[in-house]
């Protein structure tokens, strides 16, 4: 079809007819399959099974979880707790799996910051007054006489064009040193429990009305363990020159199993599947999990079921 000047017989009778946004995927041979004509990809950074996996969207069953998702998802179930500041919840590491403390990475990384804020006052002022709002919202807290253990994120920021948030600073768990693991590759990821785009753009379109919402800083509002903190620390310098290092008390944006972390809440328990199921206003006011919540949300320092 691409070529009107084939007149090969091969590509008289065809059986799928790939569009010129994929083509340059299927340039490489013919391949004959139960006696289907397939333009085959030779690419290798083209996932072909993710490529069909999302063409099946919306047709084929949900899979299942994985084991290693299964294991992620007790992992953190039975570490969330609920503290009277919020929920609490542990990093579910691997077996046995603890990344290198990558310490030169962040230590390389500030001094390259450092030179861009002697360029640059403002990106250095826009940076601190993050990191003191981070300390304002006990985000973070400043680890006294620290001993180089555990894991240190390099960190750098990204300007953005907003009245609100001219500056958001990216924290990298998947820095590592050469032979080691970094941080990520440590964690279970855990599944995607990101709701899919066009689930939600049917139910939107079901109703008469539609309610949203939205959490400000929303993986900042789950606590972090103590005991992980060393996990999350990151460097800093001030204007003085003092070294300081910080950990994160909450969990931090950008490790593998924040999303996982932030969505997981047994269905049962979570009042927003009640909604997100589409629900009538009856429906809602007759709805006790709706109303008043999960029974453990009303307790403190008890272990989620």
């Amino acid at each position: 079809m691409a070529d009107p000047e084939n007149k090969s017989d091969e590509l008289k009778n065809f059986h799928i007819l790939v569009g010129a946004d994929y083509f340059s995927y299927f340039i490489i041979g013919i391949e004959r399959v139960d006696g289907i004509n397939l333009f085959l990809t030779h690419n290798d950074q083209f996932d072909v099974e993710e490529w069909w996996r999302l063409d099946r969207v919306g047709i084929a069953p949900s899979e299942q979880y994985t084991v290693l998702e299964v294991e992620a998802m007790r992992k953190v179930s039975q570490s969330v707790v609920k503290k009277p500041e919020g929920y609490q919840v542990s990093l579910p590491f691997g077996l046995d799996a603890r990344p290198d403390t990558s310490y030169q990475n962040a230590v390389a990384q500030l001094e390259s910051l450092q030179i861009e804020f002697k360029k640059d006052r403002e990106y250095f002022d826009q940076y601190q007054g993050v990191i003191n709002k981070y300390l304002e919202a006990g985000f973070i807290s400043e680890v006294k006489k620290p001993k180089i253990e555990g894991y240190y994120m390099p960190h750098f920021g990204i300007k953005k064009d907003c009245r609100t948030t001219p500056l958001r600073i990216v924290f990298n768990a998947s820095a590592k040193s050469k032979g080691h693991k970094s941080l990520n590759e440590c964690l279970l990821p855990g599944p995607n429990l990101v709701e899919l785009a066009y689930h939600l753009l049917i139910r939107f379109r079901l109703n008469e009305n539609a309610m949203l919402a939205d959490i400000s800083k929303a993986f900042h509002c789950v606590l972090l363990d103590p005991r992980d903190a060393k996990y999350t620390r990151f460097l800093w310098r001030e204007v003085a020159g003092r070294a300081l290092t910080f950990a994160f008390r909450v969990v931090v944006f950008g490790i593998m199993v924040c999303r996982f972390s932030l969505s997981h809440v047994p269905s049962k328990q979570n009042p927003a599947d009640v909604l997100s199921r589409g629900a009538t206003t009856q429906q809602l006011l007759n709805n006790p999990l709706w109303q008043n919540g999960p029974e453990f949300q009303r307790t403190t320092g008890e272990p989620i079921p």
